[in-house]
């Protein structure tokens, strides 16, 4: 782009000087109050909606995409079968174990999803689930707890 014969070389692009000493390589970091001052933030609730909706159906493709998450998924129901009752009691019982999780995953919702962010509140969140779970001590459940260990040595090899 041609520069303007009225514009001097320096004028295009604007060049921002941080005169001050020990400021740090990046000084709007060091005291934001000084560099964002006069300036008025604002919130689009429509925008925020969508982008808050766009992460929570996110979230749900990136648990049902994890192997390990079908499996408890899988594992979850079986157990919820026969004792429904009692795992929803334990399940709020246990609320401390799994709110955080749950917490941090609409957090994320809110600004920015990766999977990378996820895997630590989502083992909050299938650790209290599956905390809940009780199971009668008989060889029915044996061979329940059976059967979805291999299924989950089996997944794991495969992976």
């Amino acid at each position: 782009m041609p520069i303007h014969p009225t514009r001097k070389l320096n004028d295009y692009p604007a060049i921002y000087e941080s005169a001050a000493k020990n400021m740090g390589t990046y000084p709007a970091w060091f005291d934001p109050t000084y560099w964002y001052e006069g300036v008025t933030p604002h919130l689009n609730w429509k925008f925020q909606a969508k982008i808050f909706s766009a992460n929570l159906i996110l979230e749900l493709q990136i648990l049902i995409d994890s192997a390990a998450a079908l499996l408890s998924v899988a594992m979850i129901l079986a157990l919820l079968a026969s004792h429904r009752g009692r795992w929803t009691k334990g399940f709020r019982q246990l609320w401390f174990m799994w709110a955080p999780g749950a917490i941090a995953l609409l957090m994320f919702a809110l600004v920015h999803v990766e999977s990378r962010f996820l895997g630590g509140w989502m083992i909050l969140l299938f650790g209290g689930v599956i905390c809940a779970c009780s199971l009668p001590t008989d060889r029915s459940t044996l061979r329940a707890v059976s059967c979805v260990g291999f299924a989950a040595l089996l997944t794991a090899g495969a992976n």
